[in-house]
C-alpha cells in the first residue's frame, strides 16, 4: 500500500479506480457508509439517462459512445463538485483509459486503487452471472485471456491515478475490512480532516 500527500483540501469526493472484480460496488458502498457519504456508480448512473445497459449501450452505439458517456458525466461531476455532497464515486473500469479522464478524476477528490490480480478478477466475475450478463465483451478473445490482457493493459493507468492503492486480491478479507483499512489510511490525509469538518459544520 502507498500513500501520497493529498493536499487540496477543495477535492470533496473519495474515487475508486479498478478492474471488474476489485469490488469497487461493494466497498465503495461500505466506504459511503463508514463515512456517511453519498455512493455514486458511474455505468449506474449512464445506464439509467441512457436507459440501456451498458451491453445494449455497446451493441446499439459502440464503444467510443459509451467512453463519451464516461467522460461527459466526469465533466458534470467536477463541474458541480463544489457545492454536490461528498460522495463516493466507484468509476467504470476503462474510464481511466483517456487521459482527459485521469485528469477529471484527479479534480474530484482522493482516488484509490483496488488492486486485484487477474485470476481474482476472473473468478469473480464468473461467480457474478447477473453483471456478466451487462458487461460487453472487450475483444474477440475468450473471456480468460481478455481479462488478462486487459487487467496487464491497464495497471499503468490504474497507477497514474492513485493516491492509495489497496490490494483486495484475498477472498479471506470481507469488504467491511477491505473499506475499514481504507479509512484507516484516509483518517491520515487532510482530505479526511476537512471532510470531518465538512460533516460536523
Amino acid at each position: 500500500m502507498a500513500a501520497n500527500q493529498m493536499s487540496k483540501i477543495e477535492h470533496r469526493h473519495l474515487v475508486l479506480v479498478g478492474y471488474r472484480g476489485s469490488g469497487k460496488t461493494s466497498v465503495g458502498k461500505n466506504l459511503a457508509k463508514i463515512l456517511g457519504l453519498d455512493y455514486l456508480d458511474t455505468d449506474i448512473a449512464i445506464q439509467e439517462k441512457a436507459e440501456k445497459s451498458v451491453k445494449e449501450i455497446f451493441a446499439d452505439h459502440g464503444e467510443s459512445v459509451f467512453r463519451d458517456m464516461e467522460t461527459q458525466i466526469l465533466k458534470e461531476l467536477v463541474a458541480h463538485r463544489g457545492t454536490a455532497q461528498p460522495t463516493v464515486i466507484a468509476t467504470g473500469g476503462g474510464m481511466v483509459m483517456r487521459e482527459h479522464n485521469r485528469k477529471y478524476i484527479k479534480q474530484l477528490g482522493p482516488v484509490i486503487w483496488l488492486e486485484v490480480s487477474a485470476k481474482t478478477a476472473l473468478d469473480r466475475i464468473l461467480a457474478d452471472s447477473f453483471t456478466g450478463e451487462q458487461r460487453p465483451a472487450l475483444t474477440d478473445q475468450n473471456l480468460a485471456d481478455e481479462v488478462r490482457v486487459m487487467v496487464s493493459d491497464r495497471l499503468p493507468y490504474y497507477s497514474a491515478c492513485a493516491d492509495l492503492t489497496v490490494k483486495n486480491d484475498s477472498d479471506s478479507h470481507s469488504t467491511d475490512e477491505v473499506a475499514g483499512e481504507i479509512v484507516n489510511l484516509l483518517r491520515q490525509t487532510v482530505w479526511y480532516a476537512h471532510l470531518m469538518t465538512h460533516l460536523d459544520s
